[in-house]
């Protein structure tokens, strides 16, 4: 008995070590087995397309009463297709006054607007509709975001509006400079029409479209002020006029589009349990998901091979470890209301309170892969607001030049302009606590915003403020900028 106890000792030893390490290699190979599953299941895994956000995007956008014979879009389209472009050595004139021109220039012009009577003849009839809409359509099997929604919304090219919109541009030009004054304002405010056909529930690329026709409309004006004294009884009727215009066709930003644009991806690169759970697919991630920026410059073939490996494993990895996709619509949904907060407060509300906009947004959506198609929310907003500044600011240097021809002096400060009724309010800058800077200079006088950097600097106009020096948004006196323009 006592002779067999080693042995049995030894074997009971040896079973516990073998048990030990096969439980641990069993382990290792169960967990491997999981993954590897796991992931060819992803790669394979095809999306579950339950909700119609195509439908529920043109539900939204749709007019109220909408009337076919009512919308202008017909209009732009033969617009487009009656179009003749400026000759390429003549497109440096878009930011030229035609009395800056020689004769030769002048006549090239003139003879190009003349070719394009029947496309302005399209744009007039698109101008007396009262809504500009396109209901999006998609392809029922897209292979990627540019297939898709990101096609759907290039049915009416913006640039094409952007081309058709110089006819006006020049035309307001030439018609001020051969003296027909009473043309002048209803070019003026037609081109200002087709920007409040791009505004309100468009697309983001189409609402900054907008934006642009309007700020050419309000340029264009202080053009004409710049270049000839207009009588009190004009001024009046212009800022009437004016004002009517911009206030009661003023629209906030919108970004339901970008909203259902999120929700159309993530039903195409996430499964679906039916209970809104579900895991990327990273094929469809890849496909569907851009990347934003590409930071090599110049990047040779294998850079961008390895660029796209590792953007791919990334994907996998987020398949694996990264937020479900009930936690990605939550996020979306905390995002875009986020951003409604932010759209309603200028640029100094944001500052004053210390909110940097672009590190709070990160904050949300860091470890989620639609960080990469989110909207540039706070440039946008500046955009919006700039042109609201610009708005004010048109206004209040009319009701300045009104002043003075009826009373022979420029007011003293912008509270006196209200009280003398030139003006319903302040015009208020974005970029401070209070309106926009006004005194009287020399013979003339000085309009103009804080700008980017938030301070005053004396009124050294540097575009907003935006350049590394800083300086202001100056509105009066007009600054002019010289052109080279390219011989004949």
């Amino acid at each position: 008995m006592a002779e067999k106890r080693p042995s049995e000792n030894v074997r009971k030893q040896s079973k516990k070590g073998i048990s030990f390490f096969t439980r641990i290699l069993i382990i290792l190979v169960v967990v491997l087995v999981y993954f590897l599953v796991k992931i060819l299941l992803l790669m394979t895994a095809a999306p579950t397309i339950s909700v119609d956000y195509v439908a529920e995007w043109n539900k939204l956008s749709r007019p109220d009463d909408y009337e076919p014979n009512q919308n202008a879009v017909p209009y732009y389209k033969k617009a487009f297709e009656t179009f003749w472009d400026l000759p390429h050595s003549a497109k440096l004139y878009y930011d030229v006054w035609p009395n800056d021109l020689n004769d030769v220039e002048l006549q090239t012009i003139k003879k190009w607007l003349l070719l394009n009577s029947r496309s302005l003849n399209y744009l007039e009839q698109a101008f007396s509709r009262p809504y500009y809409w396109i209901p999006l359509s998609a392809p029922p099997y897209p292979n990627s975001f540019t297939g898709a929604f990101g096609h759907m919304v290039s049915h009416l090219q913006t640039s094409n509006l952007l081309k058709v919109s110089h006819i006006l541009d020049f035309q307001i030009k030439v018609l001020f400079t051969d003296g027909r004054i009473e043309l002048v304002l209803e070019r003026v405010f037609q081109l200002y029409k087709m920007g409040a056909h791009l505004s309100g529930r468009k697309t983001l690329n189409e609402q900054l479209m907008g934006i642009r026709f309007k700020k050419m409309a309000i340029d264009n004006v202080f053009g004409f002020l710049d270049r000839q004294q207009i009588d009190a009884k004009t001024l009046k009727q212009w800022q009437q006029m004016l004002e009517h215009e911009m206030y009661s066709g003023r629209r906030e930003l919108y970004f339901d589009n970008e909203r259902f644009i999120t929700y159309y991806i993530i039903q195409r690169i996430f499964t679906d349990n039916g209970r809104g759970d579900g895991r990327l697919i990273p094929g469809k991630a890849d496909r569907f998901i851009e990347p934003t920026i590409i930071t090599l410059i110049s990047p040779t073939e294998e850079q961008m091979e390895e660029f796209f490996r590792d953007r791919y494993l990334k994907f996998i990895w987020s398949a694996l470890t990264g937020p479900d996709r009930r936690k990605t619509v939550a996020t979306v949904d905390k995002f875009f209301a986020y951003v409604d907060t932010l759209k309603h407060q200028t640029p100094w509300q944001l500052h004053s309170q210390g909110i940097d906009s672009d590190e709070e947004i990160h904050s949300i959506l860091k470890g989620y892969v639609i960080e990469e198609i989110a909207p540039q929310v706070y440039q946008v907003i500046e955009i919006y607001q700039r042109l609201k500044a610009r708005e004010s600011a048109l206004i209040t240097t009319i009701a300045v030049l009104r002043y003075k021809e009826d009373k022979e002096q420029f007011p003293e400060s912008l509270d006196q302009l209200v009280s003398a009724g030139y003006l319903k309010q302040l015009p208020m800058d974005p970029y401070s606590d209070g309106p926009l800077v006004y005194r009287r200079q020399g013979s003339d006088f000085i309009l103009y915003s804080l700008g980017a950097d938030f301070d005053d600097d004396g009124g050294v106009h540097s575009r907003w403020g935006d350049w590394y020096k800083g300086g202001d948004q100056v509105f009066w006196p007009v600054k002019t900028f010289s052109v080279d323009l390219i011989p004949l």
